[in-house]
């Protein structure tokens, strides 16, 4: 399998693992376009780590700009100053595109689409985590999926033939946001996802 990672950044085929863990250079209050920047390559990152877990023998890079012919998952942010959490995954020709209203969003998003492969994160850290069996290939959402709670985005439409149980009925699932908070933790910024985390307990 070959499949592309599309980032909204140029140079992004080379340094977007470098940027996914700049948080400790970064103000997020002050430069909110070199957080947007770190957290959709953090986003990325995991997209394709977890993948990679699915179909080892995958070829998955990151681009800049997306080349014909190839399958490609496209994160984009409405707005790189804001950190909205809505989002959207919207099939395309030969891919998806992973919506944002910002980039919380984007990672949010990136999390459901594991989620519909299979995967699960039932606490954070890795003991919680549980990956679907390799070799199974990838599932693609037929239809248009929106969280819930993005006014802006549209309401939430469940894709079909989810991999397992969904448990989201109306919120974000507790497994999405313990792993969108512990990259949050991370960061200096007390994010608005790290609260809606801590407002699970």
């Amino acid at each position: 399998m070959e499949l592309e990672i599309l980032l909204p950044f140029p140079s992004a085929e080379t340094m977007t693992e470098s940027w996914a863990f700049s948080e400790a250079q970064i103000d997020f209050r002050h430069d909110p376009e070199a957080g947007a920047r770190c957290t959709i390559s953090y986003a990325a990152v995991e997209l394709r780590t977890h993948l990679l877990q699915m179909e080892p023998d995958a070829q998955i890079c990151f681009v800049s700009q997306r080349h014909s012919g190839k399958a490609a998952i496209e994160l984009h942010a409405d707005s790189l100053t804001a950190s909205g959490d809505a989002y959207a995954l919207l099939p395309q020709k030969d891919g998806l595109l992973i919506r944002g209203a910002g980039r919380v969003g984007v990672l949010y998003g990136v999390y459901e689409f594991l989620k519909m492969q299979g995967w699960r994160w039932l606490e954070p850290g890795t003991a919680g985590e549980y990956a679907p069996e390799p070799g199974c290939g990838l599932l693609w959402p037929k239809n248009a999926v929106h969280d819930a709670s993005a006014s802006t985005l549209g309401r939430r439409r469940r894709a079909q033939g989810e991999r397992g149980s969904s448990d989201l009925d109306g919120q974000k699932s507790n497994e999405c946001v313990w792993r969108s908070a512990e990259h949050a933790r991370a960061h200096a910024e007390a994010w608005n996802c790290h609260a809606r985390w801590r407002s699970y307990f």
